[in-house]
């Protein structure tokens, strides 16, 4: 669907996972003959990215409809690391977990801030995306200072688990249900749609709430309230 809705004409590939991406029928270049094309002309010279240019293209996961590309700008992600740096105090001696998948926006949030922040990224293996008891253990011996985790899953980890190398853990992608927050570490509460690359809003869970709310507009983003017709409604609305 994805390779049909953006138009692609070139497929490069692997020879051996050709068949994974069988309805595809335009061209197709495997990996093993890329060491003997030509060379490319040498007027042909790199430019450098301008706000407006793209960076990515995320696939939203269609739970409300059809599922439709998202094109993000380069302006979109360097604001966004920005604000994380600022606000989550980034600094070359933090330590930052990739535990998101990579088709999903919330890598973004792990990866990119930390890289242009010079934090050392940590790629969290498959087997102990799940095991929290293995994970907190990783977190500790590796001195994790900032980690992401899916709702439910930072649910039950800051709800079960005492740790001690956090910083920040921050959790998105379902509303986060009442809870006493940690202690040790602030548990940060975020919401955004794909479209406005990763989150739009940010909330400290600082005391025990029944409704535990999305917070404020990050750096660079307005936010409007509206009724249900999509009328912005008035100031203390």
């Amino acid at each position: 669907f994805m390779m049909q809705d953006a138009s692609v004409r070139l497929l490069i590939a692997d020879e051996e996972l050709r068949g994974i991406v069988d309805q595809y029928s335009g061209d197709v270049l495997f990996t093993d003959d890329i060491a003997a094309l030509p060379t490319a002309d040498s007027d042909l010279t790199a430019c450098a990215p301008k706000p407006e240019s793209l960076f990515i293209m995320l696939y939203t996961s269609g739970t409300t409809g059809t599922p439709k590309g998202c094109q993000l700008v380069h302006r979109n992600i360097v604001t966004f690391c920005e604000w994380y740096h600022r606000r989550f105090n980034l600094t070359p001696d933090c330590r930052v977990t990739a535990y998101a998948s990579y088709g999903f926006d919330a890598n973004m949030m792990e990866t990119y801030p930390a890289l242009t922040g010079g934090a050392t990224l940590h790629i969290i293996p498959e087997e102990l995306r799940l095991d929290l008891v293995a994970l907190n253990d990783y977190f500790e011996r590796e001195q994790i200072t900032h980690g992401f985790m899916t709702t439910q899953v930072a649910y039950q980890f800051a709800t079960s688990f005492d740790n001690h190398s956090l910083h920040y853990l921050l959790t998105g992608g379902e509303k986060l249900a009442p809870l006493t927050p940690p202690t040790n570490y602030t548990l940060v509460n975020l919401y955004g749609p794909t479209e406005s690359t990763v989150c739009i809003t940010s909330f400290d869970v600082t005391k025990p709430m029944k409704d535990i709310p999305i917070g404020t507009a990050l750096d660079n983003v307005k936010l409007y309230i509206v009724d249900k017709a999509g009328h912005r409604l008035p100031v203390g609305a």
